[in-house]
């Protein structure tokens, strides 16, 4: 009988083990399954884009003669709102520019705590947009404008860059295009972590870098020639946290 007690009890203590190790086993299991884990990472896309535009800012300053001349009479400021006027003309011709407005001021300097009249100060500019297609009404537009200013012995103008830009149709394609490579990727490597980590990964958060893409302008510029232009890449970054369960 006491043999038969003992025999039983070791075999009831095997049996408790055994369930109590599988209740361990079923218990890791289940731990592992429903142990959550967050993933950060930095992501970028980038797609190639042709600028469309073009655009330029012809400038207009006092020549040596009105920064230099110290009495200025009505007939000379009808010469400057003349030529001005000629100017503004001949831009509204081609309706590839805005703008036109001028400034004259007079510049003094302070001697003895006296002010002293050096001469006058002159600003003004247009901002001119086109298209390639365009660009020989640009540059006769320039020329046009050189030959008016050389008849004003008060206006000087300088000679504009010109730089390629994208259209706001064109940019907000580009914008549009990059946003859904992006989310075609995050996707992309979601999947990735839930065959790797067996587990249902997830993007839970993006947060997009404004300041990783859209050029809106070309660093390329020339004078007074449209400039050549190659297709150049667009790039857009963003910080994306995965949860996998």
């Amino acid at each position: 009988m006491r043999q038969f007690l003992k025999g039983f009890f070791v075999g009831v203590g095997f049996l408790l083990f055994f369930i109590f190790g599988l209740f361990i086993t079923k218990a890791f299991d289940i731990f592992v399954k429903s142990e959550q884990v967050n993933i950060t990472r930095d992501i970028e896309v980038s797609d190639s884009v042709a600028y469309d535009e073009f655009v330029s800012y012809p400038r207009f300053s006092a020549s040596q003669t009105l920064s230099t001349k110290t009495e200025l009479g009505d007939e000379d400021k009808k010469d400057i709102e003349e030529s001005f006027a000629k100017i503004v003309a001949e831009v509204k011709k081609y309706d590839i520019c805005s703008g036109g407005s001028y400034s004259l001021e007079p510049n003094y300097s302070y001697k003895d705590g006296a002010s002293v009249l050096n001469g006058y100060r002159l600003n003004a500019s247009f901002e001119c947009r086109f298209k390639t297609e365009q660009s020989k009404e640009h540059k006769e537009l320039l020329s046009s404008i050189q030959e008016i200013v050389k008849s004003s012995q008060y206006i000087r103008m300088s000679i504009p860059s010109i730089r390629p830009v994208l259209s706001d149709a064109k940019l907000s394609l580009a914008q549009s295009k990059l946003y859904d490579k992006a989310l075609v990727k995050i996707d992309e490597i979601a999947a990735q972590y839930s065959t790797k980590l067996n587990k249902e990964c997830k993007a839970t958060n993006i947060l997009f870098d404004p300041n990783s893409y859209h050029y809106k302008v070309a660093n390329a510029e020339t004078s007074y020639n449209t400039p050549i232009v190659k297709e150049k890449d667009q790039k857009l970054k963003a910080s994306v946290t995965y949860q996998c369960k």
